[in-house]
Formats: structure tokens, C-alpha cells, sequence
């Protein structure tokens, strides 16, 4: 059963605080903001592979990789 909290998806029925994590796109593959400190909160969602998420306060850009939030740039 996946839980649905401000349209993100999470996985397990979870419906953990999703602190500064924002959803940007709603087609498909997806697109995240968050602050740095909420970072573990993009493993219990569930979303494609190839979203993103972009750290607003580091300027780290992350890509969900086979299954891993992978930095791809800052």
C-alpha cells in the first residue's frame, strides 16, 4: 500500500514527515527541492527512475540511478 502526503508517493504504506522535500513535476519522472538535511527522506518515496532532486541551501543536484539517489552535480 503506498501513502500519498503534499502528491509524493511513499513506499510501504509510510507517511513519514516529508520536511522541506517539495515535488516540482507531476509527469512521469519526477523533480524534488528539499534542504540538505532532509535527504534521507528521498529513500522511502517512491518514484521513476531518472527523478531529481536539487538541494536548494548546498546546490547538489541528485538523479534516482538503479534504485539510488545518486549526486550528479553541484
Amino acid at each position: 500500500m503506498k501513502t500519498d502526503v503534499m502528491g509524493i508517493n511513499f513506499k510501504d504504506g509510510e507517511s513519514p514527515d516529508v520536511g522541506s522535500v517539495r515535488r516540482t513535476n507531476y509527469s512521469g519522472v519526477n523533480d524534488y527541492i528539499l534542504k540538505s538535511e532532509d535527504l534521507e527522506i528521498l529513500d522511502k518515496i517512491d518514484t521513476a527512475e531518472g527523478s531529481t532532486a536539487f538541494c536548494t541551501d548546498t546546490a547538489e543536484l541528485y538523479i534516482l540511478h538503479m534504485g539510488e539517489w545518486v549526486l550528479i552535480g553541484e
